[in-house]
């Protein structure tokens, strides 16, 4: 009985450690491909699914497989009318997107989405998405808040499907709601700050509560003015080479 005891108490403490240590580590892009999700509408239409950090995972039960797919890209409203600036991505999980809130109806809201999606057996597992409000660089995710998955609009079971796209100014994301968000320590998301924003979509086993995989993005918020500077450096450069060209 003392044995056993010990080895539950050695189990226990392993789990405990390896939770830290994730907990510990900054956010940075993770997937097993990146590209398009044909199957993901991210709750919405006209939502681009071309650039996803795709993670599949196989379990060996029956219906066990698991599906994340994680991405950003500018916020719509008004059926489309109104958006802002494109978001772009550099194809290895970062997503470059505007620094401001454009939506005068709503001025704490970011120019930006974050899209997820989920499809896994909820029997077996439980999903989280990890946001991000501090624009330092190297947030670790004991900082982030924590959204659960199928809890509102999911559908839970053997084929659990939940999608979304979330805006960080949403308000419930900054409020501590038992069953849903856990909000960040840090202060309030501000649309208006540069930096850079880590999210994680994790998929956990459900009885030992250990992660198993997560698909992860980076989310750089630049002001609009150092996008119009790289422009005006690639139109210098094509300058350049012409004069050059015309000179040879």
């Amino acid at each position: 009985m003392i044995k056993h005891f010990a080895a539950h108490s050695i189990l226990g403490l392993s789990l405990a450690i390896s939770t830290a240590s994730a907990s510990a580590q900054a956010v940075t892009p993770t997937f097993t491909t990146f590209g398009a999700l044909p199957a993901a509408t991210f709750g919405g239409s006209g939502i681009l699914n071309t650039a996803v950090a795709i993670t599949t995972f196989a379990g060996s039960a029956a219906n066990s497989s698991l599906t994340l797919g994680l991405s950003a890209a500018e916020r719509c409203t008004n059926g489309g009318a109104l958006c802002g600036a494109p978001v772009t991505n550099d194809g290895a999980g970062t997503f470059t997107a505007q620094t401001g809130a454009p939506f005068a109806a709503n001025p704490g809201y970011a120019s930006w989405n974050v899209n997820f999606y989920a499809q896994g057996n909820t029997n077996l597992y439980s999903f989280k998405l990890l946001y991000d409000f501090n624009p330092v660089v190297g947030n670790v995710a004991s900082t982030h808040g924590e959204f659960k998955l199928f809890t509102v609009t999911g559908i839970s079971g053997s084929g659990g499907l939940d999608q979304n796209s979330l805006n960080m100014g949403f308000g419930f994301l900054s409020t501590n709601t038992p069953g849903l968000t856990i909000a960040s320590a840090l202060t309030p998301f501000n649309p208006n700050v540069n930096g850079e924003y880590s999210f994680a979509l994790i998929a956990s086993d459900k009885t030992s509560g250990l992660e198993l995989v997560r698909s992860a993005i980076l989310v750089s918020s630049v002001p609009e003015s150092d996008g119009y500077a790289l422009g005006l450096a690639g139109l210098a450069g094509l300058g350049v080479m012409a004069r050059r060209r015309r000179a040879a």
